[in-house]
């Protein structure tokens, strides 16, 4: 999609040309006439729900799924009035664009060149990295200002714009896509957590205080409250965790269901409740998938006996024989010699209700 800004004296209306978005499959290519200064100006005038041209940009993503958008703006000097006007106007769009778009899943790629002459005399090249997780609509007045002065600096100018809006495709609500920028981001972090290596892992006492009773109570009494450096969990476990809190990803366990055991214990103890509830439910079905008879006694050792289920009994009530004659439940029992009976039991007794 082009769009050119130009001044309103020598073009004083605007036009959209007509088009089909089924006629392309990976890019969209519409192009949108001049635009009239005054249009994009009373665009954002008080009271206005939202901008047409904001409109406009959110038809077409809607009309093309994930196809990227890329908007070009060609700005040309006339005089220092209007070098001012149209910074003003590429401000407002790019600003005006990403709160627009700040709760979706985009990436957003904004590039800006001046030329003077022919001769590029500045440029800004902004990452997605730099601008997404509502970082760009924070900066966005200083940009406008910075152009601004750039351009009054030039006897001529040409400022070619370019802005990125590419689509993820994701079934995030808008809450967990917020949370999952902010973790990429480290957007704002104000605690961490210890891994077992020394690194410290950045996060959100708030996303903590949500998922924990525990972490709730304990930064409400002491507001001050650090780093968390009791969990003892490789950095590993502690990334896996933190994915799952803030925006319920569980691609990690899937891959490495030893994580689910490594964190069901701190769960428990932390009082992460919906961690837990996943944690057990995922840990039932893999033990009667996946595990054998060790790695069922390790984890019911882990979870000291609150996980037995049907599902974990029926996958090993015919084993009760190796169970006992296994590493892991002679190390049960010497060290916690009840509780190995009460897995015996548990077994023995769905044994013969088999």
């Amino acid at each position: 999609m082009s769009l050119f800004l130009l001044n309103k004296k020598r073009i004083p209306r605007y036009h959209l040309t007509q088009f089909d978005a089924r006629k392309y499959c990976s890019s969209l290519k519409v192009e949108i006439l001049p635009f009239d200064i005054d249009v994009l100006n009373n665009v954002a005038e008080p009271g206005a729900k939202q901008p047409k041209l904001l409109n406009l940009i959110q038809s077409l993503l809607g009309k093309t799924g994930n196809d990227n958008i890329e908007i070009n703006m060609v700005l040309t000097k006339v005089d220092n009035e209007t070098a001012q006007m149209e910074a003003f106007v590429c401000g407002l769009i790019l600003g005006q664009v990403e709160r627009g778009f700040k709760n979706a899943s985009l990436g957003m790629k904004l590039v800006i060149g001046i030329y003077d002459k022919g001769v590029q005399i500045h440029n800004f090249d902004y990452g997605a990295e730099q601008i997404s997780a509502g970082g760009y609509w924070k900066f966005d007045q200083r940009l406008e200002a910075t152009i601004a002065r750039k351009l009054e600096e030039c006897s001529y100018y040409e400022a070619s714009v370019t802005l990125q809006l590419v689509p993820v495709t994701t079934n995030l609500s808008p809450e967990f896509a917020n949370n999952k920028q902010m973790l990429e981001n480290k957007f704002s972090c104000d605690t961490g957590i210890t891994c077992q290596n020394g690194v410290i892992a950045p996060c959100h006492k708030y996303i903590l205080a949500t998922n924990s009773r525990f972490f709730r109570q304990l930064f409400h009494s002491n507001q001050r409250a650090g780093t968390v450096d009791d969990l003892n969990l490789r950095a590993e476990c502690v990334d896996a965790m933190l994915k799952f809190l803030y925006y319920r990803d569980v691609d990690d366990f899937e891959e490495n269901p030893n994580l689910a055991m490594e964190l069901l214990t701190v769960a428990n103890e932390k009082r992460f409740l919906t961690l837990k509830d996943y944690l057990t439910k995922f840990l039932m079905e893999q033990s009667s998938q996946r595990f054998n008879v060790e790695q069922g006694v390790q984890l019911f050792t882990e979870t000291q006996g609150w996980v037995v289920t049907k599902v974990f009994r029926k996958r090993q009530w015919k084993n009760l024989e190796e169970l006992k004659n296994s590493r892991e439940f002679k190390t049960l029992l010497e060290n916690n010699y009840e509780m190995g009976m009460q897995l015996v039991m548990c077994m023995a007794t769905q044994r013969s209700v088999g």
